[in-house]
């Protein structure tokens, strides 16, 4: 049938449907083996009017399921998700088939089943033609076709949203394993797509003029001819954005992406460990493919020859805050260039083997990249330096501190955040060596990013010797002296660590215990508003809970065990976390080094320190200290890997311990008096990254940091609060003021 034809037809039907259906309710059409109206998935689905739902309860049902348009929109759901309900396609005929079914966003819905056995000439998981339903929550495996689209088939300017679904163990004979797209742009977002295989595009084949959009997933272990992860071909432009691909194999070209006469858009991925036979171990690209990659790492991928990227017949690529590192091959072993022209920018190629270029006939244009390579360094803002990485033998590319590439990167055409969105920072205390009209953009995938929990009103990147005055509130450090008088006197005035406006230096802040109003001198009218309940049941614990760069307002209500942390537009998010009561001691932190605070709690009669990973799953850090109050929380970065250690300061012994990634305890000295006579203020005060011990003396207003000599500073012995760090300020009222408690 004609295409134009059958797509009136489409239309006509529907409109049909949606007369002879309006203002019908919606109703729910429950399925089950016993018990329940239907036994058939498909009879309910026939059965069904425009905005019912089909609940389907637990068992598998060995159907071939079709949803034709008919004038009806439909969901249909399982009761208890995908591992619970069961779609067997009886090895006879695609599993699931949709057909000139329109909507995507409010269309047909398919959630929560597991979909297998289905095996058809195209298709075997999920045909869809002409159609966009959403497909969520689904697990796609064990399905079989003999030319294309082993899990799913997308044909006709179909454009389903796929969401939070697992596509694994598909095959196809001929094109994408995992997921086939022609004339067809699916939007495929939160999925993982591994252990597919096919002869072209083992986990996704996108072919003629295909747009999908791939977000936030994780496509690996995929195995095929040419395109082992991805393969795109003849106007082609799908973007990849946030995703994970690796460990693909190509026994030809291209183990993780394959370029043929196509151009994604290929933005914060990693590109890891894939493989190929011949060419482009981690991307492969080929006439007149021009690949816009940026803020990429690729590392640790193979092949004969390209082993990071191989591109030839008048292919363009563009590369931009990448990091080429860890790639082998024969020739090339970071990017191999045939017959092509390619720009590099603002990246670093170190370490690939045997050599970072090979041009066979090319032009490649460097410009404020660190390459190891001779003929670029000394030249348009080039560098060839060890870009210490801090530990790319584990995959970490992140710089240390003292990497040559930090602020030597150009901000024209250059984007505004790294691969995790983290904004561009600029140290004051590192010169600036880059160009374009903000000199400070770093090389590679990845902005310094480091985390400040602590005071700095001078923006030089250590910690500084400050208190706060709590009879008169005023705002204290030795070089200056007073930073003003903000607050109200007493205990009533609670102050804050935080750089609210993105300067690089502490702001002078506070919040108010009894009105729980939070102020930032400098802001207009001073005031952030009110977040929280009054009196001192809640506790600041300001951080970056986004990665965004951006302190956010944040409490931890101790009563109720619940976090409650700001979102955009002044709105929040609680989260219960933690044991209800005093027992618990908020102690927030970048526990994983992603450059996003975490939710975490020390529980003070157990000594168990716990935090909530980004999944919301709470991971246990270790039992670390002495039950009771004898121990005092001193969190902080103790090896400079720029991720949180769990420590403690012994009270009764004045010993401070902190607990390595190997759950190793470190003893790092006896320093202080017995009792609270020695108060605990940690902090970078040498600005290396590494936190220093250090203790205050209420009765003699003396300082000792370790490693520098002791010093008198201040007066009115508990009154005179050392405010170092947000951990301090709270252990001050918990442990001296006796409050929260």
């Amino acid at each position: 049938m004609d295409k134009m034809l059958r797509r009136s037809l489409v239309l006509l039907i529907l409109f049909v449907g949606c007369l002879l259906t309006g203002g019908v309710e919606a109703a729910i059409l429950e399925v089950g083996h016993s018990g329940y109206p239907y036994t058939s998935i498909q009879a309910a689905i026939n059965a069904a009017l425009t905005g019912d739902t089909v609940l389907v309860h637990d068992g598998t049902y060995v159907e071939n399921i079709t949803i034709i348009i008919m004038g009806k929109v439909v969901t249909v759901k399982s009761v208890n998700g995908a591992a619970s309900t069961i779609i067997d396609g009886n090895g006879s005929g695609s599993a699931v088939s949709f057909f000139g079914i329109v909507g995507g966003g409010g269309g047909v819905v398919l959630d929560g089943f597991t979909i297998t056995n289905g095996n058809n000439l195209n298709g075997g998981g999920i045909y869809c033609d002409t159609s966009s339903p959403t497909i969520t929550n689904c697990t796609i495996s064990g399905n079989r076709a003999t030319d294309y689209g082993g899990g799913i088939i997308c044909v006709n300017s179909s454009s389903p949203t796929i969401t939070n679904c697992t596509i694994i163990g598909n095959t196809a004979a001929l094109y994408g394993g995992g997921i086939y797209c022609n004339e067809s742009s699916p939007a495929i977002t939160n999925c993982t797509i591994s252990g597919n295989t096919a002869g072209n595009g083992g986990g996704i084949f996108c072919w003629s003029s295909s747009f999908p959009a791939i977000t936030n997933c994780t496509i690996s272990g995929n195995t095929a001819n040419y395109g082992g992860g991805i393969f795109c071909s003849l106007g082609v432009s799908p973007s990849i954005t946030n995703c994970t691909i690796s460990g693909n194999t190509a026994a030809l070209y291209g183990g993780g992406i394959y370029c043929n006469e196509s151009s994604p858009t290929i933005t914060n991925c990693t590109i890891s460990g894939n493989t190929a036979t011949d060419y482009g171990g981690g991307i492969y690209c080929n006439y007149f493919s021009s690949p816009v990659i940026t803020n990429c790492t690729i590392s640790g991928n193979t092949a004969g020859n390209g082993g990071g990227i191989y591109c030839k017949n008048s292919s363009s690529p563009s590369i931009t805050n990448c990091t080429i590192s860890g790639n082998t091959a024969g020739n090339g072993g970071g990017i191999y260039c045939l017959l092509s022209d390619f720009s590099v920018k603002n990246s670093i190629l170190w370490g690939d083997v045997p050599n970072e270029f090979y041009l066979d006939v090319s032009i490649i244009t460097v410009t404020y990249s660190n390459v190891d390579h001779e003929g670029y360094y000394g030249f348009n803002g080039n560098i060839r330096e060890n870009p210490l990485f801090l530990d790319p033998a584990n995959g970490d590319f992140r710089l240390q501190p003292t990497s040559p590439c930090i602020d030597s990167g150009t901000s024209d055409g250059a984007p505004p955040t790294d691969m995790k969105g983290n904004p561009r920072f600029d140290p004051p205390w590192i010169p600036n060596t880059g160009g374009g009209t903000y000199p400070y953009y770093d090389m590679g995938a990845f902005e310094l990013a480091i985390s400040k929990p602590m005071v700095d009103f001078d923006g030089d990147g250590s910690t500084d010797v400050a208190a706060f005055h709590l009879p008169s509130d005023q705002f204290f450090t030795d070089y200056t002296g007073t930073l003003g008088q903000y607050g109200w006197g007493g205990a009533d005035c609670y102050p804050l660590v935080w750089d609210y406006n993105r300067d690089g230096r502490t702001d002078v802040s506070i919040y108010h215990i009894p009105t729980n109003q939070w102020f930032v001198k400098g802001v207009p009218g001073d005031t952030l508003g009110q977040f929280g309940w009054g009196g001192d049941e809640s506790i600041p614990v300001p951080g970056d809970y986004d990665g965004d760069g951006v302190m956010d307002r944040a409490f931890y209500h101790w009563p109720t065990n619940r976090w409650f942390v700001e979102g955009p537009g002044g709105s929040f998010t609680a989260y219960g976390f933690g044991w209800g009561g005093a027992d618990c001691i908020p102690v927030p932190g970048d526990y994983d080094g992603d450059g996003m605070t975490d939710i975490a709690i020390y529980h003070v009669p157990s000594n168990q320190w716990i935090w909530r990973d980004k999944n919301g799953t709470s991971q246990f850090l270790g039992q670390f200290g002495w039950g009771g109050a004898d121990s005092i929380p001193v969190p902080g970065d103790y090896d400079g890997d720029r991720m949180t250690d769990i420590a403690i300061y012994h009270v009764p012994s004045n010993q401070w311990i902190w607990r390595d990634k190997n759950g190793t305890p470190n003893f790092l000295g006896q320093y202080g008096w017995g009792g609270l006579q020695s108060f605990p203020i940690p902090g970078d005060y040498d600005g290396d990254g590494v936190m220093e011990i250090a203790i205050y003396r209420p009765s003699e207003n003396r300082w000792f940091i370790q490693g520098e000599p002791d010093f008198y500073w201040g007066w009115d012995g508990a009154n005179f609060m050392p405010i170092t760090s947000q951990i301090a300020i709270y252990n001050w009222f918990r442990f001296v003021l006796g409050m929260f408690q």
